[in-house]
């Protein structure tokens, strides 16, 4: 999103959005590929025959551990912390400039970030379900983030704001990444100087000029936060509940 709103903004010939449009589908298509077949790491295929010839050097295949210890209160404790201390501060900041695809957009965020909690919820409480279930638990998620996503082109007037909360929301997907999820955060929350750099020089001068500040500066403050999260309680992904019992879907 971050360079093909770039390309948009310099080229807003026909050919151009087709080239960026195309690219969205495919790495979508992708995307969906990689969380159905390898959604925890390239899958090898364990049951296929050795070659004679390496049989007298096994080679012991190598599975990350994707349960572990989890204190249940402490976990989500950690999480609502995140909600309490920076999702909220950045609501408001959003709210306060008084733009009304601006507060749509918000709402689509706090669905995202009401959803990972539900989700959050599932992991303290069960071991690893299937691939299948574990795609339809993160349904809610994809589909909050797919809304953000539209929104970003529901108001020339506000691009920039849109743009910069669409460019980093992706975010809240370092649950499907494995091993280093902080490293998948850190690179949306390294992406927003492009936008919020633009923003703060278009407003520069301007009576409002603070609260815009202040809304990058909450953005930013807001997916800071939850990489703090995802550092203290996921570091090497997502870590479900050994002690706990199978999940059931209600």
């Amino acid at each position: 999103p971050v360079y093909g709103r770039q390309i948009l903004g310099e080229y807003p010939q026909e050919a151009h959005q087709g080239l960026v449009q195309s690219l969205k589908f495919l790495l979508r298509g992708l995307q969906d590929y990689v969380s159905t077949h390898h959604p925890h790491g390239l899958t090898w295929n364990s049951k296929n025959v050795v070659p004679s010839d390496r049989r007298r050097s096994p080679h012991k295949q190598q599975v990350r551990d994707t349960e572990g210890k989890v204190d249940v209160r402490e976990m989500l404790h950690a999480f609502d912390a995140i909600v309490i201390s920076k999702v909220v501060p950045f609501v408001e900041a959003a709210y306060a400039l008084d733009k009304e695809s601006l507060m749509l957009q918000t709402d689509c965020v706090q669905r995202a970030f009401k959803a990972q909690r539900d989700f959050m919820q599932v992991v303290a409480a069960c071991k690893r379900p299937t691939d299948q279930v574990l795609t339809t638990l993160l349904a809610d998620t994809s589909e909050a983030l797919v809304e953000v996503e539209e929104m970003s082109d529901s108001s020339p007037e506000d691009r920039l704001h849109l743009a910069l909360v669409a460019s980093g929301m992706p975010a809240l997907a370092w649950v499907s990444v494995p091993m280093n999820p902080t490293g998948y955060v850190s690179d949306m929350i390294n992406a927003i100087p492009v936008f919020g750099s633009k923003i703060q020089l278009e407003v520069a001068g301007r009576e409002d000029e603070a609260l815009h500040v202040a809304f990058v500066q909450a953005f930013r403050d807001m997916l800071r936060g939850l990489n703090d999260f995802v550092r203290q309680h996921h570091a090497k992904g997502l870590t479900w509940n050994m002690d706990a019992p199978e999940y059931r879907a209600e």
